[in-house]
């Protein structure tokens, strides 16, 4: 999906701003950024060439990158940390069996002033 996500942005980079992003000109990378606790996204220029840009003539070297996005990643703990302090809490967290994806439920927590109910 990430890979589609890159070339969706070549493409639009070409046709919105002017650009002449070549598709065999860049690789997609995705890396495992354990210290920040993210998946980052970049595209990853196959040798030195210069690029278009809205006007601007921007040079790559090769294996230069451009970091696209960033997939943060969250354990339960971290989850309902985030939430706490922003006056949420999590009634649900379902699982896949092997516990790799999640999706936090989030209520309004006690503290909280949003709506809730109609109240």
């Amino acid at each position: 999906m990430t890979t589609v996500f890159n070339r969706n942005l070549r493409h639009r980079l070409n046709g919105e701003a002017g650009a002449n992003l070549d598709a065999k000109s860049f690789d997609h990378q995705a890396r495992w950024n354990a210290k920040l606790s993210r998946i980052e996204m970049h595209l990853v220029s196959r040798a030195a060439q210069t690029v278009l840009l809205d006007g601007l003539s921007i040079q790559f070297r090769s294996g230069e990158r451009i970091h696209t996005d960033s997939s943060n990643k969250y354990s339960q703990r971290g989850a309902d940390d985030m939430a706490t302090k922003t006056g949420w809490r999590i009634s649900e967290f379902p699982t896949d069996p092997h516990r790799l994806f999640a999706v936090a439920v989030l209520e309004p927590g006690e503290q909280s002033q949003c709506w809730h109910n109609g109240q």
